[in-house]
């Protein structure tokens, strides 16, 4: 458990904003009609703004700087009218109207958005019924000043087309809360597209593409009353189309299960400041999590090049206090955005210029600059005319993937499809191709594709082709002559047949290889009898009578022999003659005579002249002659032949010479390969002689190093290759030419070798092509042959992470250190993987847990720091031998054990591979915290015992009120003795059950919270009688571990409840029928409880009756606060029943939030005139005494009028016909 919930923690709540002055009722339902900003009623466009997150932000509780920090902040707007909304854009505002961004000028001190976050969201359009979620990054300064700080937004929406707003509900506000790590709350796996991606793993995210990304966490069994389960996803950069959360545990009314929102609002939290139930549930002890699946579908919008580490946050109120996932900080995933815009596409020649026929390698260069991988590139380049895909062609990949490359000899295009880059690398394609005329042919892609996404980009390159030049002639001497053909004449076969004979053997580059024999009159024969063996062409040449009689400027009678020299030089012959029966020739011997043309020239004879004897065989022997560039004829006559009979037999007839030389052929290899950055390779190229027959001088070739590498610090130049030739290859090199000036030699048949030690400045697949290799007596080679192409792959090293979990831990305890070991190559595996990690000894000594505990996929063997076996009590770990495949990773774990309270900061030593050298040493820091005991408690109120439960209730004055109180375990340690303590209240008939339902007897134990609810307890006491006033009622809580009591208060609060109606009329009497009577009621709270409007009134007379919102009066909230009023009005006909009964006479009454007010009745009365006279008897009549009234007496008389009706009279006047008023009238 990394934070520790603080000891007063606000649970004894200062009076919320109301409850300062006088305490509010709750305010369980809101009308939106009169809170959200709303088009007006005759809008074809209407926007909604609905709050999705919870108003709950926070830090760790024990330790602000670390922890949770960064929270979402949404809202839904939805388009309610039957009008598509054109544009509409979301604006996150401050109602303080000050600094929006961290940084900003007249920013919070603790809450802000996020610097570089989007305050301003453009959504566009949102059709008629639809809706449109936005999402904003709020951010919480990491100091302990920022607990309990508020900030009070809103969102707007607005069309731009129509002019609609919309707005959430007012007032709302971010609560920084302390926020406790625990274990119970964890993330179990983060999934891109159903793939796991591991803790401290990364995901590819291209720029433009949509994905699932699946957050599995899990809970307390049973869930809490609020929970919400996210990933940081900058707004920048990930747009949120869609949330879906599942939950296994879910029982409340108020979350769909699935939900399509981040935020469980299971208890129906209540949101507004004003309330005297802030931050607390209204609706009831409802949960939701247990296994939980927040599943997002997000839009990538930018950040082609960047990484971005993802953090998840499980957090959640319950019980009495507010926690968050304890793998929080071991738990982040790096998102690795691609920008396929960023790739690149280059080509090249090699060698350039080539000639027509010949070869040239086209390479293709593709790269991937971003920080992930890179899937599906594709391309098609179509040949220039006159170019085609040479044969064979040879093509090959390096470093791409498993892509489909097509290159067909002959073909004029060639494709790739489905290459995968590995991050920040390149890879290389090669094509030979051959051009089919002179020219400069230049040569572009068609555009690069990333699967369907068209980069926009392509390349280009020019190929220059030249005339190929003449070979050099055939040699004319050679030390292994080659046969062009012979004529043995066997009985059967090729060969076989005749006169003449055809040839019995002819090599494959000899066109033509004839015999044919002439002369004046003899004939030639195929003797069965004759031969060296048998059998021979022989023929006679009876001219004149006195047969053969030929001379060297003279033939008449001869054999002909016609072949196709041009590829030969230095032509001889070897033929076995016979002069046959010896009394027809001269004696001893005959002269033999022969004599050539070229191409059809003249004859020239051979000498000189070789003789034979007769009735023998003899081999003659026919040194070089000169042949001619297609043809060479040979002529084969003798003398003294005596007798028209004289038989000339031929036998065994071998022609040979120097054939024209093949031109040397060069390849070359990279060894070792791959290796790591500025690691060395041996260059070697193999210099072939193909030729049998001579060896080939002046053998010379240029090589041109791709850039990225170069000739090593320690060039280590050598060469085995005959000669002079000059081989000195400089440190840093990138171009040498062998052999210049004298040329190198190369034996007949043979081959040697040339070196040079090369190294690479930057990972990357290096494609080098020689240029073509030559001979002075072989010629240039341009054909597939004659140039070297190779590929060095230069490996990126391995790279480590590492961290602790779970951290920190108490000491004494265990940690599992794991080791995340990344490939960041492709396609190729690194081997050899080794590591060591000798572990901290201060403040204490860090060893490996008993028991030992490991697990590896990296292969290879675990030992200890020094080699020796790994153990329990070890002091280090350390890997060898190790392997992971290409674009993976591998993990080794091992259980750690510290003794002693502090922090231990571990680096690891750089991990390394023997193919990809040394990579980067990982570090974290175990922290090791001293037990943290802490108890919190949560009082709460309610008017019967099985609740719902509030910190606050209103209630009638005598009513019966209740008390739940919640204990919970929010410390790392068990808490013993554990009891509440209230002055107000006995909790001695408390009968205390733990989260599971377990009884509990106070003093009890609370364990350290995990899966299931042991943790806290709860207990139910009361009823007292409600008492006039505001009440407030604390109890403490007390809990001790080690001897040591911890404690923690709470208060809830209940007030007495009055309305007060007034009713008057603005009319004192009605006339008749159809008469409009006006009432107002003056409505005011007389209690101690504010009452949450509306105010109605319940007129028996009236139907009209209307009530301003409370807003509009006092401190304008939603409240009808103590001494506050609001007036209320209602109108009523008058009808013929009233006019008939002469009053009308109504009742009402008041009501807000549940309270009634008294009954106030009013009598209007009928309008009538009416007036009484009375006139009594005269007083003062006998004015002189004389005891009767007589003539001359004075009688006064007083006559009262008297209004008897129900209205006022005037110009009233009282008439006499028998007396004349003298006093007026009154």
């Amino acid at each position: 458990m990394k934070g520790i919930f603080r000891p007063d923690k606000g649970r004894i709540k200062p009076a919320p904003r109301k409850i300062s002055a006088f305490l509010l009722l709750v305010l369980v339902a809101v009308s939106f009609s009169s809170l959200f900003g709303v088009a007006p009623a005759d809008a074809a466009t209407e926007l909604t703004v609905t709050p999705l997150a919870w108003n709950i932000v926070g830090l760790d509780s024990n330790d602000p700087a670390t922890g949770p920090y960064r929270f979402p902040v949404g809202a839904r707007i939805c388009n309610t009218g039957s009008t598509d909304a054109g544009n509409v854009t979301a604006d996150y505002i401050w109602d303080d109207g000050h600094g929006v961004f961290v940084g900003d000028v007249g920013a919070d001190p603790y809450i802000n958005l996020r610097a570089g976050s989007l305050s301003s969201v453009a959504i566009g359009s949102i059709a008629a019924g639809a809706c449109t979620d936005v999402y904003y990054e709020t951010e919480v300064t990491r100091v302990a000043g920022s607990f309990d700080k508020t900030r009070r937004y809103h969102i707007t929406a607005i069309d731009s087309v129509s002019g609609v707003t919309g707005m959430t509900p007012t007032p709302r506000e971010l609560y920084v809360e302390y926020l406790i790590s625990q274990s119970r709350n964890s993330i179990n796996d983060i999934k891109l597209d159903g793939v796991s991606i591991p803790a401290g793993g990364a995901m590819t995210l291209m720029v433009g593409n949509t994905y699932t990304i699946d957050l599995v966490g899990s809970t307390a069994t049973q869930g809490y009353n609020q929970f919400e389960a996210f990933v940081n996803f900058p707004n920048t950069i990930f747009q949120i189309l869609a949330v879906s959360t599942t939950y296994s545990a879910n029982n409340s009314p108020y979350v769909g299960n699935p939900n399509d929102k981040l935020y469980a609002d299971a208890c129906l939290w209540e949101n507004d400041p004003n309330s005297p139930n802030y931050r607390s549930c209204v609706g009831g002890d409802f949960k939701a999590g247990g296994s939980v699946t927040t599943s997002y579908r997000v839009r990538i919008l930018s950040g082609g090049g960047s990484s971005e580490t993802l953090n998840s946050l499980l957090y959640d109120f319950s019980g009495s206090s507010y926690h968050y996932n304890a793998d929080y900080g071991v738990g982040a995933r790096i998102a690795n955005i691609v920008d396929p815009t960023n790739v690149t596409i280059t080509k090249n020649f090699s060698p350039n210029p080539t000639n027509v026929n010949g070869i040239s390698s086209l390479t293709i260069n593709l790269t991937n600059p971003n920080p992930g991988p890179i899937s599906g590139y594709n391309f098609a380049d179509p040949l220039p005319a006159d170019v085609v895909v040479a044969d064979p062609p040879n093509a090959t990949t390096t470093s791409c993937g498993t892509p489909i490359l097509t290159a067909v000899a002959g073909a004029s295009s060639i494709s790739f499809a489905d290459g995968t880059l590995a991050a920040n690398s390149s890879c290389t394609v090669k094509v030979n191709v051959t051009p089919t005329a002179t020219g400069s042919f230049t040569n572009t892609t068609d555009h690069l594709f990333i699967n369907t996404l068209d980069t926009g980009k392509f390349a280009t390159a020019t190929l220059d082709v030249n005339t190929t030049p003449p070979p050099p002639p055939p040699p004319s001497t050679c030390a292994v002559p080659s046969t062009l053909a012979t004529w043995t004449m066997p009985a059967a076969g090729q060969g076989s047949g005749g006169p003449p004979p055809p040839y019995t053997t002819k090599a494959a580059d000899v066109a033509t290889a004839d015999a044919s024999y002439t002369t004046v009159s003899g004939t030639d024969l195929i003797s069965a009898t004759i031969g060296n063996p048998v059998n021979a062409w022989g023929g006679t040449a009876p001219t004149g009578g006195g047969g053969w009689a030929e001379t060297a400027n003279s033939m008449n009678n001869y054999f002909q022999f016609t072949l196709d020299t041009s590829k030969y030089g230095g032509v001889f012959a070897s033929i076995d003659i016979r002069p046959h029966n010896a009394g027809d020739w001269g004696n001893p011997n005959s002269n033999v005579y022969i004599n050539t043309s070229a191409d059809g020239g003249p004859f020239t004879p051979y000498t000189p002249a070789p003789t034979v004897p007769k009735n023998a065989w003899t081999t003659v022997p026919i040194n070089a002659v000169p042949t001619g560039t297609m043809t060479t004829i040979f002529r084969i006559g003798v003398d003294s032949g005596s007798k028209a009979s004289s038989t000339l037999y031929l036998d065994n007839i071998i022609f040979m010479g120097c054939p024209v030389l093949t031109p040397p052929a060069i390849s070359k290899e990279f060894s070792p390969n791959p290796i790591a950055v500025n690691g060395v390779s041996t260059l070697t190229f193999t210099l072939t002689n193909p030729n049998e027959s001579n060896a080939l001088d002046g053998v010379t070739f240029t090589d041109t190093l791709p850039d990225g590498l170069k000739v090593a610090a320690t060039p280590n130049a050598t060469t085995t290759c005959g000669g002079t030739p000059t081989w000195a290859p400089a440190a840093d090199d990138t171009t040498f030419t062998f052999g210049a000036p004298n040329g190198a030699t190369i034996p007949l048949s043979g081959s040697c070798t040339v070196s040079v030690d090369v190294t690479a400045t930057a990972a990357g697949a290096y494609q080098n092509v020689s240029g073509f290799i030559s001979s002075t007596n072989g010629g240039t080679n341009t054909g597939a042959t004659g140039s070297a192409s190779a590929s060095l792959t230069v490996v990126k090293p391995p790279s480590i992470d590492k961290m602790f979990a779970p951290n920190p831990i108490l000491a004494g305890g265990t940690s599992t250190l794991t080791f995340t070991i990344i490939n960041p190559n492709q396609n190729d595996t690194l081997s050899g993987l080794a590591l060591t990690d000798t572990f901290p000894n201060a403040p204490g000594a860090m060893t490996v847990a008993d028991p030992l505990t490991t697990t590896n996929t990296c292969g290879g063997t675990l030992w200890d720091e020094t080699g020796g076996a790994l153990a329990a009590g070890d002091a280090g770990i350390s890997l060898t031998g190790g392997m992971v495949v290409g674009g993976s990773t591998c993990t080794v774990t091992v259980e750690v054990t510290a003794p002693t309270v502090g922090d231990y900061a571990n680096t690891s030593g750089p991990v390394s591979s023997t193919n990809g050298g040394t990579g980067n040493s990982a570090a974290d820091t175990l922290t090791v915290s001293p037990p943290a005991p802490a108890i919190s408690t949560l009082k709460q109120s309610a008017v019967a015992p099985a609740g719902p439960w509030f910190s606050f209730i209103a209630v009638p004055t005598g009513n019966d009120v209740f008390y739940q109180f919640t204990v919970q375990n929010d410390g790392d340690v068990p808490l013993s003795l554990v009891d509440v303590i209230d002055p107000l209240v006995s909790t001695a008939g408390c009968s205390w059950e733990d989260g599971e339902g377990a009884s509990l007897s106070a003093p009890f134990t609370l364990p350290v919270a995990d899966a299931d609810n042991q943790h806290y307890a709860t207990c139910v006491t009361g009823p007292v009688s409600a008492a006039s006033g505001l009440n407030p009622n604390t109890a403490t809580a007390s809990g001790s571990y080690g001897g040591t009591p911890y404690s923690d208060a709470s208060t809830a609060y209940y007030a007495t409840t009055g309305l007060t109606l007034d009713k008057s009329s603005t009319e004192t009497h009605f006339v008749a029928e159809g008469d409009v009577l006006h009432y107002n009621f003056l409505v005011s709270n007389s209690g101690f409880a504010p009452l949450a409007g509306p105010v109605t009134i319940d007129d028996d007379k009236s139907s009209d009756e209307s009530c301003p919102a409370v807003s509009t009066v006092g401190d304008g909230d939603a409240f009808l606060d103590p001494g506050e009023s609001v007036t209320c009005t209602a109108t009523y006909t008058v009808t013929a029943g009233d006019v008939i009964a002469g009053s009308v006479t109504n009742t009402a009454i008041a009501t807000a939030d549940g309270t009634d007010s008294n009954l106030d009745s009013m009598i209007l009365m009928l309008q009538s005139a009416s007036l009484a006279v009375n006139k009594p008897a005269p007083v003062n009549g006998d004015n002189d005494g004389s005891g009767t009234v007589t003539l001359g007496d004075l009688l006064t008389y007083t006559i009262t009028a008297t209004n008897t009706g129900t209205t006022t009279l005037t110009n009233v006047t009282v008439s006499d016909p028998m007396i004349t008023p003298t006093g007026g009238s009154t």
